[in-house]
Formats: structure tokens, sequence, C-alpha cells
């Protein structure tokens, strides 16, 4: 993505949860049948909610004005469940957890119940932009929560409770005084949550700062990511590493001591235009959706291009509507919107890079977010 990209208008998915609230309690949780566009999509059945629904806690979640649960073995036999999810969401052993950054609602979605088993309210502090995600990330000791542009909360996942509330520092060393932080993401890593905020410059740009969260005690710092005049457009946390990713350029942090360990400029290797938005790890290797082409392109844990895979959608929605993505059971979620309001996952093998499956859901589910619950350890 080149510096002078069109920006996401910051109130896009605002809009389409608010629809998608106005619409689902229109529509409610029928049947819905649906014929594909002709992009290689199947034709979609949702179900009416029944006492048969999945316990597993293994599952794929699909959120909007309905929530659907899908078995990662048996793509074609989506469930409605008859829960309202709400704001950003992260997947969980055996769990969804959710949180509104403009209402503090906090949530947790119990894979083996189908029902939103814990809520509570963790009021944030400051306005946060729809679009800087992730800002859930689950982890050992707490449910971290994005509550403002430099401000994280800690969340009991049994109770609700709020554990913590930290502000991440608005100068550190390297950057002197009069620094901001702009905004905050939180991902999770297999040395606990991190956060990445960035920081304004002067003369312009930004820096990028993590921060190591504990319940307890202070964040932990970790290195300055360069100062660029691009924004982080998307960060993803794998077990080993930390992504950031500014423009076309990706940067690995080392998760346990968060020191930059490299950087590759995606654009300049592939040489094309690149817009990226969206990324998620799937076996230590990168994902990262590029909206330009509607493509999605694999970096290794070594910062080199594995794959390109092309995501043939029909009628694609309007660029300003971000696309969605999650990874789990060996594979890579995507869903696009499309430009009549329906809605198409396509479903990539992470070992392979090869297309799985595509489903077509219909413009009544407005699906905006997807999320993974793995099996409990």
């Amino acid at each position: 993505m080149s510096a002078d990209r069109r920006p996401i208008q910051p109130l896009t998915f605002l809009v389409i949860l608010l629809a998608a609230s106005v619409v689902g309690s229109l529509v409610g949780l029928g049947v819905v049948r649906w014929r594909d566009h002709g992009d290689g999509a199947e034709p979609t059945t949702t179900a009416r909610p029944d006492a048969s629904l999945p316990t597993d806690p293994e599952a794929l979640w699909l959120f909007g004005s309905t929530t659907v649960r899908i078995d990662p073995e048996n793509l074609a036999d989506p469930r409605a469940v008859p829960v309202r999810a709400f704001g950003s969401v992260a997947g969980a052993p055996g769990a969804v957890d959710l949180y509104s950054p403009f209402s503090g609602d906090f949530g947790v979605l119990d894979a083996t119940e189908n029902t939103i088993g814990v809520r509570s309210n963790v009021p944030p502090l400051g306005e946060v932009d729809p679009l800087v995600e992730p800002a859930v990330a689950p982890a050992d000791d707490a449910v971290w929560v994005v509550t403002g542009p430099a401000s994280v909360a800690a969340v009991d996942p049994a109770s609700g409770d709020e554990l913590e509330r930290l502000d991440l520092p608005a100068s550190f060393i390297g950057l002197g005084d009069g620094t901001e932080v702009t905004s905050a993401r939180v991902v999770t890593t297999g040395s606990g949550a991190v956060a990445i905020f960035e920081v304004s410059v002067t003369g312009g740009g930004s820096a990028v700062g993590l921060a190591r969260l504990h319940v307890g005690s202070d964040p932990t710092l970790g290195a300055i990511v360069e100062r660029s005049t691009n924004p982080v457009v998307a960060v993803a946390g794998a077990s080993r590493a930390v992504w950031v990713i500014r423009g076309t350029e990706v940067t690995r942090v080392d998760a346990d001591t968060l020191e930059e360990t490299g950087s590759a400029d995606v654009g300049e290797e592939l040489g094309e235009a690149l817009r990226f938005e969206v990324a998620v790890v799937a076996d230590e290797a990168l994902w990262l959706l590029d909206r330009a082409r509607l493509s999605l392109i694999e970096v290794t844990d070594q910062l080199e291009i594995a794959s390109s895979v092309v995501l043939p959608v029909e009628n694609p929605g309007s660029e300003s509507i971000p696309g969605a993505m999650t990874a789990g059971a060996g594979s890579v979620y995507v869903l696009l919107p499309r430009a009549d309001g329906s809605t198409l996952l396509t479903v990539v093998d992470a070992a392979t890079a090869e297309k799985r499956q595509q489903l077509g859901f219909p413009r009544q589910a407005l699906l905006a977010a997807v999320a993974f619950s793995s099996n409990v350890p």
C-alpha cells in the first residue's frame, strides 16, 4: 500500500455493525437460501437454531445481524446461533471474546453452550477508531482489550471483572518529549499479550512501540520500530513473533524479546500495487489480505514470499468496507463483501495454499467479522 492510499472511512465498520443489529431484528433466524453469483461459491443454507446445535469447542464463527457457526470439517453445514454479537471479536480456546470500545460491553461466547455466558462492562477512556484492529487479545492471565488510543485493560474471562487498567507510555527512549500515542492494538503471542502502539513524531509520521502486558505491573517496553510516514495497517501475533505491517513493509518482532528481527517490502518484491488491510498467522506464516488484487499473500517466518492466492469475487464490494480474516484447523478463512451486501467466505489450506471451498451468504446476514474457537488445551 502506498503512502497516498485513500484512507478507509473511520466509521465504516461501526455503520456495518449498527446496520447488522437493525436488520437482524427484522430478519430473524429462519432458514435462508441464496443462489451464488457465479464466482464458485456454493449455495448456503443457514439452519434454524434447535437443540442439535454442535457443542464442540472448535468452530468457525461469522458475526453480523446473524451469528453463524461452522464445523471446520463440514464447511457446507453452517448453523445459525441465537446470540447477538457485538464489537471486536477474538477466538480463544472453546470461546470467542467480544468487546465494544464504544459502549464498553464485554462478553464471552461459549462454543460448547452456544451462548454468551459472561457479560460485563469495561468503560472506554477515549474514542477508538473502529478500524484499528485487533482490539481484543486473549492471554493466560486475562483478556486484554483496547479501551482508548493509549489505554488497555485486562478482563477476567470467567467473571467479566476488570482486573487492571494500563496506560501506554506517551514517550519513551529515543523519541523525546512531546510525543503522543495515537492508536493501540493488542495481539496474543506464545509469551502473552502484546500491545502495538503508534506514537506521533515531531515533523510528521510516526514510530511504533511495543509493550508486553502483565496483570499487576507496568507494561514492559520493547524495541521501537523505525519511524515512517506510512501508518500501521495491520498487525498479527504468533507463538514466536509479532508482525507489524506499515504500507507494504512487513516487520517481524521476536515474541520473547520484542526486538525487531527483520523486515521486507512485499510491494517491492512483487513489483505491483498492493493494499494490505488484514493479517493473520497460520503455522507461524503470515497471511496478508491484499484488497487491490483481491488475493492472499503468504510470508514465511524468514520474511520470504511463499505463495499468492487469488480470491475470485463476483461484484466485489466497496474497498472502503474492510474484509476480515482468521485462521484455525490448518486453514485461513477470508470474509469479503460483495456489492449487493452479500458476503463471500473463502477457505484456503494453509499448508498447500489451495482454495478448499467458497461459501456465499445472503445480504440479510450482513456478516462483518470472523473468529475461530480452538479446542480446549
